[in-house]
């Protein structure tokens, strides 16, 4: 079955909670079906990360950049 999976954070590393919740689900998912992940990253993040979690994972990532996900609150300015 083909899973598109939906996620706010890029889950690798898998560090924190929310990430090593994610990570697992997706591991364990992939055992069985074939995942498309759709997520968002900082700069930072964008091009190790992204194409380790697919290789250790044999998952396809689609990962858009957003700043806003990993700012800290003072830099956020509401309209």
């Amino acid at each position: 079955m083909k899973i598109l999976y939906l996620a706010q954070l890029l889950p690798y590393p898998p560090h924190n909670g929310g990430k090593l919740k994610t990570y697992h689900l997706l591991k364990l998912l992939a055992q069985k079906h074939q995942i498309h992940l759709v997520t968002f990253h900082d700069r930072r993040q964008l091009s190790p990360y992204v194409k380790k979690l697919a290789k250790k994972l044999n998952i396809k990532v689609k990962s858009f950049y957003n700043p806003v996900v990993t700012a800290p609150s003072k830099k956020i300015k509401l309209i």
